[in-house]
Order: structure tokens, then C-alpha cells, then sequence
């Protein structure tokens, strides 16, 4: 699904980007295994022995940290009571992953026009996007060379609520459809800034209700919460000031373009 949306709005075929940030956001971020303690508990009291002369048995969890779940449910990392990680699932969402990283923003050598379709953290050799979303509603391009720029508002904002700057001097940027566009200059930082808010709603999912806080896109709470591991409960991104780490942002000197 992840792939198929990102290959319509890609192609111009339709512009289904907000479908992509939902995804991303939320079900490929959450089903990535991140955390593993948990994982010995629950085999010791689930768990099967599997006898197969290729079947390693220690540090498992630990070897599978950054693989993607397959059957997760709501609220629950583990969805099945016995499957994990199916091999499909874990090489389809790296793949995609890529993808969107790759995807997220592009670059129009002839028209000098750099465009921002996801609001997401990203370095490139054109520009850095650093994003606060969703603690706060605020992007931040820093440009690398001279440009045009094209910055996409997700679907819960509005582009008469959207503040435009550049080095912190408001500008009136020119709008297509959901980009705000403005030109800009090397070393120049353009900012977009507008409202974010929390919204709840009720799910229906396998036959049960769920109650979910939603954050511009991103799911930042849901009851009840899973048993062994639960997922979406994230409150983190409920701050208004983001948490920061320092890290080397590494630029690739070529992307693959095999899809």
C-alpha cells in the first residue's frame, strides 16, 4: 500500500502524499522493533521450541532488533501468538523505508526547484530539512545552493494559518495547491510554521473500539494499550519542545532509482 501511494504521487498520476506521511508516521515507525527485553519474557511463556539444524537460539531478539513486525495488532507489537517477523515483512518495509527517504524530496535541475513533499528530518546535498513535527507545527529548510522552493503542508493545515520565512523575516510565499513556494538563495534558512493539535477518535479495528490521540498525523496515544509490548503509546511527542541529540548527518553521493 505504502509503496503503491508513493508511486502514484511520484508519478503525478495523484497526489495521495498525505497517505505516505500516515504511514510512515505511524505503522512503519511503530512496527519496526526497536526494543527487545520484553521479547524474553514473553518466549519463555509462549514460546516453542523449533528444531531445525539451521535455528539459532541465543540473542535472538537482539539479532532481530530493527526488523519489522508482520502480525502486530492495535496496540500490541505482538499480534500473534507465535509469529513475528515473517522475512516479507521485514524486507518490504526496509525497502520502502528507503523509499520514502529517497522519495521525500526532489530536486528540478532545469527549473532550479527543490521540492519538500514530506515534512520529515532529512540531509541531502541540496538542502537539510530539519522538522519539529509533531511537537510543534514547524519545518525548517537550511539551502545549500540557490533555488526555488517547494514546501508540501500536510492535510490538517491550512495555508491561510501557515507563516512563511526566510532567515525569520516573514515572507508571502506563492501557493500551489498544497506547496507554498518561494525562491531563495545559498545559505538562506526558510521556515514554515502553523498550528498543530491533538484530536480524538474511535476506532473499529478486529472486532474491537479503540481510542486514539492524534497529532497532526501521528498517533500519540491509544487505549486500551497492548499487553506485551504496546505500541503508539508515545508521549513523548505530546512535548511542544522536541528532544535533541546531537548527531553527524550523513549525505549520500547517489541514490538508487531501481523503482
Amino acid at each position: 500500500m505504502l509503496y503503491l501511494v508513493r508511486a502514484m504521487s511520484v508519478a503525478g498520476v495523484s497526489d495521495c502524499w498525505d497517505g505516505v506521511d500516515r504511514w510512515t508516521r505511524n505503522m512503519l515507525a511503530e512496527a519496526q522493533l526497536l526494543e527487545t527485553d520484553w521479547a524474553y519474557d514473553y518466549a519463555a511463556r509462549h514460546g516453542t521450541e523449533v528444531h531445525h539444524e539451521y535455528a539459532v537460539r541465543e540473542s535472538v531478539p537482539e539479532r532481530c532488533r530493527g526488523a519489522w513486525g508482520g502480525c502486530i495488532a492495535a496496540s500490541d507489537w505482538q499480534g500473534h501468538p507465535v509469529i513475528s517477523i515473517p522475512a516479507c515483512c521485514a524486507g518490504n518495509a526496509a525497502r520502502q523505508l528507503y523509499i520514502v527517504w529517497r522519495d521525500m524530496i526532489s530536486l528540478d535541475e532545469r527549473a532550479h526547484r527543490l521540492t519538500v513533499h514530506l515534512l520529515m528530518n532529512r540531509a541531502s546535498p541540496w538542502a537539510d530539512i530539519n522538522s519539529y513535527i509533531p511537537c510543534r507545527g514547524q519545518v525548517d529548510v537550511s539551502l545549500k545552493r540557490p533555488c526555488e522552493v517547494a514546501l508540501r503542508i500536510p492535510e490538517w493545515a491550512a495555508p491561510e494559518d501557515c507563516v512563511c520565512t526566510i532567515n525569520g523575516i516573514d515572507v508571502a510565499p506563492r501557493w500551489e495547491r498544497r506547496y507554498a513556494v518561494v525562491r531563495a538563495n545559498r545559505g538562506d534558512e526558510v521556515g514554515l510554521q502553523f498550528p498543530i493539535t491533538e484530536r480524538q477518535q474511535t476506532l473499529h479495528i478486529a472486532g474491537s473500539d479503540h481510542r486514539v490521540i492524534v497529532r497532526g498525523t501521528d498517533i500519540v496515544d491509544i487505549s486500551p494499550p497492548g499487553v506485551h509490548h504496546p505500541v503508539f503509546q508515545r508521549p513523548h511527542l505530546r512535548n511542544d519542545q522536541p528532544s535533541r541529540r546531537k548527531c553527524e548527518r550523513f549525505v549520500a553521493d547517489e541514490v538508487l532509482r531501481s523503482s
